[in-house]
C-alpha cells in the first residue's frame, strides 16, 4: 500500500482558473494581486513563444506509457491533451499556466495531471496521480519529442536508471543496444540492504520479436520473463539524444555514455525538474511496498568541480549535496571484478553519504541535444548495516537546465 502525499499545488481549480484569467490581464498590461501559494507568471519578461504543438511519448515510472501534445497559445498559457495507452486514462485541451520558476501549472478537471516542466520540442516531464494498474498511483512521467524510433537508431552504449515504485525505487547501470540484443549490468542498492543478493546483475536480452508502431514513433519489444511470463516493453528514442523504455515496473531512462569518465564542466548551471520521493518505506520479498510518497518540484544546482545540491522547492529542504564522482573510479562499483558492474558507465557519477548510521548513495547522469542540457539523478539511502525489509528511503528525478 502506498500513502500518496500531495503538495498544496493540487488544489482547487477556482484558483488556478483565476490565475489563468490574472495571466491574460497581465499580458495586456493590467495589474492584479496573486493568491497565497500562487507563483504568477511575469509576461513582461517572457519572449514571444512559438505556438507549435509538440508532441511527447513517454514513460511513468508507475509503468504507465503516455503520449502527451503541448499546445501553447500565448508566452505564459497553453493547453495539454494526454493519452495514457496502459490504463486508458486521457484528457484534451486542459489548461496550464507558466509560473515564475518555468513549470506548467496544470488546471486539470480529471484531477490526474499535476504539473509539468517543458523545453519545448526536446523533452517532457510530468507529474500525475492516476498511473498504475488501479489508475491510482502517482508518478513522475519522463517523454521526449515524438519522432521516428528505430533499431538501428538505437545502436549504441547508454547509462540507464530504472525509475520505480516498488522494488526500492532505483537501479542504475549500462545499456549497450545492438542489433544481435539488447546487454545490461546494473546495480540495486535495495538488494543488499535487503539481503536478497549484492545487488550487482548481469544478463543480455534478445531484440528479436521487435515491433513498430504504425506511424514509427515507437517500438514494442516483447520479453519472456520466467515464472511471470512474456513481458511488453515499450521503447522511444535515438542513439544521439536519449533512451526511455517503459516496462510493466517503471521507466528506464537511457543516456548516451560520453567518450571519458570525467566531469564536463560545461554541465554546470541551474536545473528545475520534478522528483518522486518515497520514505519510510516497508518492503515485501515480492518487491511491494509501504509507504509514503511525494512528487515535487526540485532545484538541482551543479558547479563546474561536480559540487551538486538538491533541493525540493516546497519545503525548501536539501535532498542530498556532495561532489560527483565518476562511477568508473567508485571501486565499489566498478572495480574490474564480476561480481560489481561490468563497464565502466562513462558519464555517470555518484557520491556516497553516511551520517547518524544512515548510508546514502547518489547517482547522476547528464544529456546534452539541441544546446539543452538534462540532468537524470537517483538515489538511496537506509540505515548503515542493516538487512532485511526494515524502512528505507528514495527519490529519483529529472531537472532541465535553466541557466
Amino acid at each position: 500500500m502506498e500513502i500518496r502525499f500531495t503538495r498544496p499545488h493540487t488544489v482547487v481549480a477556482g484558483l488556478i482558473v483565476c490565475g489563468l484569467i490574472l495571466a491574460g490581464l497581465i499580458a495586456i498590461g493590467i495589474d492584479g494581486c496573486t493568491s497565497s501559494g500562487m507563483s504568477q507568471p511575469n509576461a513582461s519578461s517572457k519572449t514571444l513563444a512559438s505556438t507549435t504543438p509538440h508532441t511527447y511519448l513517454g514513460s511513468a515510472s508507475a509503468g504507465d506509457f503516455l503520449i502527451f501534445t503541448v499546445t501553447p497559445t500565448s508566452p505564459v498559457v497553453g493547453t495539454i491533451s494526454y493519452t495514457d495507452l496502459t490504463n486508458n486514462e486521457s484528457g484534451q485541451s486542459i489548461p496550464y499556466i507558466t509560473q515564475n520558476d518555468g513549470s506548467l501549472l496544470i488546471s486539470d478537471p480529471a484531477e490526474n495531471l499535476v504539473n509539468a516542466y517543458e523545453v519545448p520540442g526536446y523533452a517532457l516531464v510530468v507529474h500525475i496521480l492516476k498511473a498504475g494498474p488501479e489508475n491510482a498511483a502517482q508518478a513522475l512521467v519522463t517523454a521526449s519529442a515524438s519522432g521516428q524510433t528505430s533499431l538501428a537508431g538505437l545502436t549504441g552504449n547508454y547509462n540507464y536508471m530504472h525509475f520505480r515504485t516498488g522494488s526500492g525505487g532505483v537501479e542504475v547501470g549500462s545499456a549497450r543496444v545492438a542489433a544481435s540484443g539488447i546487454t545490461l549490468t546494473g546495480y540495486s542498492p535495495y538488494m543488499p540492504y535487503t539481503g536478497q543478493s549484492t545487488g550487482f546483475t548481469g544478463s543480455t536480452k534478445p531484440t528479436t520479436p521487435i515491433a513498430s508502431s504504425s506511424d514509427g514513433s515507437y517500438l514494442t519489444l516483447t520479453i519472456e520473463n520466467g515464472i511471470s511470463g512474456p513481458v511488453t516493453n515499450t521503447i522511444v528514442g535515438t542513439a544521439s539524444t536519449s533512451l526511455i523504455v517503459d516496462t510493466p515496473t517503471g521507466s528506464i531512462i537511457g543516456l548516451p555514455q560520453t567518450a571519458s569518465s570525467t566531469f564536463d564542466p560545461g554541465y554546470a548551471g541551474t536545473y528545475s525538474g520534478i522528483y518522486y520521493q518515497k520514505t519510510d518505506v516497508q518492503g515485501t520479498a515480492i518487491g511491494a511496498e509501504i509507504g509514503t510518497s511525494i512528487v515535487d518540484p526540485v532545484n538541482v544546482t551543479v558547479s563546474s568541480l561536480g559540487a551538486v545540491t538538491l533541493t525540493d522547492v516546497y519545503t525548501g529542504s536539501t535532498l542530498a549535496t556532495g561532489t560527483l564522482t565518476p562511477v568508473a573510479t567508485a571501486s565499489y562499483l566498478f572495480n574490474n571484478r564480476p561480481n560489481e558492474l561490468l563497464q565502466p558507465c562513462n558519464g555517470m557519477f555518484t557520491f556516497r553519504l553516511t551520517s547518524g548510521g544512515a548510508q546514502q548513495d547518489v547517482f547522476a547522469a547528464f544529456v546534452t541535444s539541441g544546446g539543452k542540457s538534462t540532468i537524470v539523478f537517483s538515489s538511496f539511502w537506509a540505515p548503515a548495516g542493516k538487512t532485511g525489509f526494515a524502512n528505507y528511503n528514495y527519490f529519483y528525478g529529472v531537472g532541465l537546465k535553466a541557466s
